[in-house]
């Protein structure tokens, strides 16, 4: 079991610090159902009361509790208290909050409040992060340099991760608005890391054939898949 292979990774598994990343760890590896019950153990906590709201957000958004993980990532983002031990937690809950906005109108569901976010994200210093996070959320119209691709990668990554197929296809229009001759690899990447190993392929290839582009990542993609390990 990998929550318990993680538990020996610490002298004091049981501590709140350490909890804390073993969750974060657990989720990132899509261990939700694992993650949730570490979770268990620590979600009453009141020291780290944005790491607490973040996590349990999360835990929300992968079972698709889209207006439940609104409300905690709206929490962080407006918390005054800069206590946290997770990295770049308020920057992940503009961009889980945008996807949960998405996925509610996708889905018809109410309980995402599109106007809080925006009121939220309006006010932002990073010109960047700001145009990136109201293009998915109005489909401003703009051209994004080849640094953006980082965040807009993560949030198509996030809306896959849900099976919001429908809501991830028609969020690719993204990739006509990036000045970059690597999106398919890119987008290979991102269908890789959710365990869509054809589609990846099949993106792989046709950024040779259309665009005669590949990069370090996909030969590694190619090698892992088609390589055959020697006796």
């Amino acid at each position: 079991m990998v929550g318990r292979g993680l538990e020996n990774l610490f002298a004091n598994w049981q501590h709140i610090t350490n909890l804390l990343v073993m969750v974060d760890v657990l989720l990132n590896e899509k261990l939700y159902k694992q993650g949730a019950k570490y979770f268990e153990r620590i979600q009453s906590d009141e020291e780290y009361p944005n790491d607490i709201n973040y996590l349990r957000g999360r835990i929300f958004f992968y079972a698709k509790e889209y207006a439940a993980a609104f409300d905690e990532f709206i929490k962080v983002i407006s918390s005054t208290n800069e206590k946290k031990l997770l990295p770049e937690i308020k920057n992940r809950a503009f961009e889980y909050g945008v996807i949960c906005c998405m996925a509610c109108n996708e889905n018809g569901l109410p309980g995402c409040d599109q106007e809080r976010i925006k009121s939220l994200i309006i006010p932002l210093d990073n010109d960047e992060e700001k145009q990136i996070l109201l293009y998915f959320l109005e489909k401003t119209e703009v051209t994004f340099e080849n640094n953006s691709k980082g965040i807009i990668y993560q949030i198509l990554s996030e809306i896959l991760a849900v099976s919001e197929f429908d809501l991830f296809k028609q969020s690719l229009e993204v990739l006509n608005v990036i000045n970059s001759k690597e999106v398919l690899l890119d987008l290979a990447e991102i269908y890789y890391k959710n365990g869509y190993k054809e589609l990846a392929i099949k993106n792989i290839l046709r950024s040779v054939k259309e665009l005669d582009v590949i990069n370090a990542n996909a030969v590694q993609i190619l090698s892992k898949e088609f390589l055959v390990p020697q006796p």
